[in-house]
């Protein structure tokens, strides 16, 4: 790939006169010119176009910025595909105009560009534009050249999953208004096969699906004599011991299993053993975790559709291709419906089901007993943490319509209490267009912002905590011959999310935003990623303070980790803005339930989008305060995962003044320590799944401190797949299983080695 001065000199400008493109700049915008020609990088395109000859007359006779638009307007009215008219609207009143700051337009309205025009004349300046792609190299930002959307009609579909996510969270009153079954066959067949000739009002259904019908009344009539008789088997089965509230999932699949088998004619399934190869999917799903999808093709595979009758237009017949779709399909509705709505539903009707708050894996609780574990907690975090007031205005029907943020409360087990997590109400399926766009152009943009002005010395993962003590290993390496003797402290802040001081946010946001920029303004632009065949997808936010010249092509610019292309869509904020959005964050977000609003006295609701990052933003000025307090000692890091602590010292007289100073509640953040898990130690010491030998300062991760929930897959070729890619994301970036002195050694890297094929083995 060419830079841009090779390749003018190469097709547009003679040998004789290599530097004549130079001399058309004068002291002022050479440098620019230089690092134009220097880091855009040209590719030519597979097809070339002819220059219109109008329009290079028509740039003749005009300045060079009304040139510049009106290659835009030729690109626009030929519907030709261009970095350059993205977002572009072309209106016969108002002309050319964006959505925001175009940053390759201001590239090519540059003076540096109007002097490369003149320098190889109009001509084979709109041949450049028309028939090459332009990269700015620094930024891997592309500045001109074709792109490529993707049409709807290739869109692929969504591979239709099983998930137990109709089951979480529910409460006792789901199974009133979401039994497992529906009130008549003929509504039953509808909301399997989601068919509108199956809804209406007529005496027959259609007649793909009379045979089906006669085997659904036949469900439907098990189901109204089996129904009393549940919460027996339910007791029966699912019998909760002394020591463990919770039921065991083996007893959940065997529910599942005798529910089934009752209620489900073996008509639906064909077989005995059609039914024994659906069956064999409860196990899967149950003992998987809250993420755990299974689509839908893998659980039919193998599956006979020849021996369902129902399924088969004319029983004695052999199906045609096209019999043969319509009955997988039809056979797909019946499993989709089987798992998601009656399993679901079902063990929804009994039992709350949850996962804890440091595991994904699945836990069932009997209703009334999670109602007795949790209603002392509940009753005591909302008198000490909440304010209720009665509310008529918000609802869970409307997102654009409510006033306050509102979300509903889910619960998740901990060792000793419960984790209160709020996920956020999105709106209904109609009202959901207005959450998107509120959520694209309000609060990404301004989350963008928010950790754009951190200071950003905390951690966001297990990676970058090895390899932060790795760095502080190899810094202490070369100052000592050898490791000195280092000491250790791990603590974590109790409640920390409860306990976040509203004031203290209000100006640690007004302080960081200050020193970020002067200006009142601040800018969020938004760029795509451009795949290899030329489609664009996915987006990349960019927070800039500047409008007068476009950040993305300067030098200093942030190199993307993939080739990207400016969307031209600029979202403004001001200050007052930014900060009126985060006061409303704390003090217009709620639990809604029952026309009644539970809004905050202190803290952040975890689970609202920017809460994460307002806690971060205090917390580093936290974790900035300790450094302070330890005279910024070179020897000494304080590494921070959320509200997990750890110090590692080779002067233990700083320690324990860290310890001291915790051991009380710090006024200013409203942060104590939680006591019971504060270790001070100079061996080993145990910090968010990672165990570090502090005399050697090698990082270690054991067996149980790995993802070892099973992987569903439908072929061992997936399943290969699934577990060279769990493991080649901890090979590829981590240190764990670097064999150098200054980070896990021989040792260590095959201890490390070890444990990761054991959980390669249990998953």
């Amino acid at each position: 790939m060419p830079t841009l001065g090779s390749y003018l000199k190469s097709k547009y400008i003679s040998e004789q006169s290599e530097d004549s493109l130079l001399n058309y700049a004068s002291g002022i915008y050479f440098n620019d010119l230089l690092n134009i020609l220097h880091n855009v990088y040209i590719t030519p395109n597979k097809s070339t176009r002819l220059v219109p000859k109008v329009l290079a007359t028509q740039l003749q006779e005009c300045y060079h910025h009304e040139g510049i638009r009106l290659i835009v307007q030729y690109l626009m009215e030929k519907n030709i595909e261009n970095i350059v008219s993205i977002g572009c609207l072309n209106s016969p009143l108002n002309g050319i105009q964006f959505k925001g700051i175009n940053s390759s337009l201001m590239f090519l309205e540059s003076k540096s560009m109007e002097l490369i025009r003149e320098a190889i004349g109009v001509h084979n300046f709109l041949d450049l534009l028309l028939n090459t792609s332009a990269l700015w190299k620094p930024s891997n930002v592309l500045i001109w050249g074709g792109y490529k959307t993707l049409p709807f009609n290739e869109t692929k579909q969504k591979q239709r999953t099983v998930s137990v996510r109709n089951m979480l969270y529910k409460s006792i009153a789901n199974g009133k208004h979401k039994p497992p079954v529906p009130e008549t066959p003929k509504l039953l067949l509808g909301l399997i096969f989601d068919d509108i000739s199956t809804t209406q009002c007529m005496k027959k259904p259609a007649k793909r699906y009379r045979k089906v019908y006669h085997h659904l009344k036949a469900l439907h009539i098990n189901y109204e004599n089996q129904k009393h008789r549940f919460a027996y088997m339910v007791e029966n089965i699912c019998t909760t011991s002394n020591l463990s509230p919770s039921v065991s999932r083996d007893r959940i699949i065997k529910l599942i299993h005798v529910v089934t088998y009752k209620i489900i004619p073996l008509e639906l399934f064909g077989t005995e053993l059609n039914r024994t190869k659906i069956m064999r999917y409860v196990p899967k799903i149950i003992n998987g975790t809250i993420h755990s999808r299974t689509e839908i093709h893998s659980i039919i595979h193998g599956i006979k559709l020849t021996e369902i009758d129902w399924v088969k237009p004319v029983s004695n017949l052999k199906l045609t291709k096209q019999e043969f779709s319509r009955a997988r399909m039809m056979l797909s509705c019946f499993i989709l419906w089987l798992f998601n709505h009656f399993i679901c539903n079902f063990i929804s009707c009994y039992f709350h089901v949850t996962n804890n708050s440091q595991d994904e894996r699945l836990c069932f609780y009997r209703h009334h007993m999670w109602l007795k574990l949790t209603k002392k907690y509940m009753s005591k975090y909302f008198s000490e943490h909440l304010i209720n007031q009665p509310d008529k205005i918000n609802t869970f029907l409307s997102f654009s319509n409510n006033k306050d943020f509102i979300g509903r409360l889910s619960l998740h087990p901990k060792r000793e209490t419960f984790r209160l997590i709020v996920k956020p109400f999105k709106g209904k399926f109609n009202d959901r267009v207005s959450f998107m766009t509120y959520r694209k152009r309000i609060v990404r943009p301004m989350n963008s912002i928010l950790n754009k002005i951190r200071n950003n010395n905390s951690c966001s993962s297990v990676i970058d905590i090895v390899e932060s003590i790795y760095k502080f290993k190899a810094q202490l390496l070369n100052s000592h011959d050898e490791l000195p003797s280092i000491h250790a402290l791990k603590f974590d802040a109790k409640n920390a999310y409860d306990s976040l001081p509203h004031d203290l946010i209000d100006e640690i946001v007004k302080e960081r935003l200050n020193s970020f920029t002067e200006k009142d303004v601040i800018h969020v632009q938004l760029l795509q990623h451009m795949e290899p065949t030329g489609i664009l997808r996915g987006q990349k936010l960019i927070v800039t303070d500047g409008t007068n010249s476009s950040t993305l092509f300067t030098n200093n610019a942030k190199r993307m980790p993939k080739l990207s292309a400016d969307s031209h869509e600029t979202f403004c904020f001001t200050k007052d803005q930014i900060l009126s959005y985060v006061r409303s964050q704390y003090r217009q977000t709620c639990i809604h339930t029952k026309s009644r609003s539970y809004f905050r006295k202190v803290g952040v609701f975890q689970g609202f989008p920017l809460s994460g990052t307002l806690f971060n933003i205090v917390y580093d000025y936290l974790v900035s305060e300790l450094y302070e307090l330890v005279g910024y000692d070179p020897e000494t890091i304080i590494i921070r995962l959320v509200d997990d602590f750890l110090v590692l010292s080779t002067h233990e007289n700083l320690i324990k003044k860290i310890r001291r100073l915790i051991s009380r509640k710090l006024g200013k953040y409203n942060l104590s320590a939680n006591r019971q898990k504060t270790v001070m130690s100079s061996e080993f010491i145990s910090f968010t799944g990672v165990s570090v030998d502090v005399k050697t300062l090698v990082c270690y991760k054991h067996l149980k401190d790995y993802n070892n929930s099973p992987l569903h897959a439908s072929s061992f070729s997936t399943l290969y797949k699934q577990l060279t890619s769990y493991g080649r994301m901890w090979i590829r970036h981590t240190c764990l299983f670097d064999v150098d002195y200054t980070k896990s050694g021989v040792d260590g890297a095959l201890s490390n080695f070890v444990a990761l094929l054991k959980s390669l083995v249990y998953n």
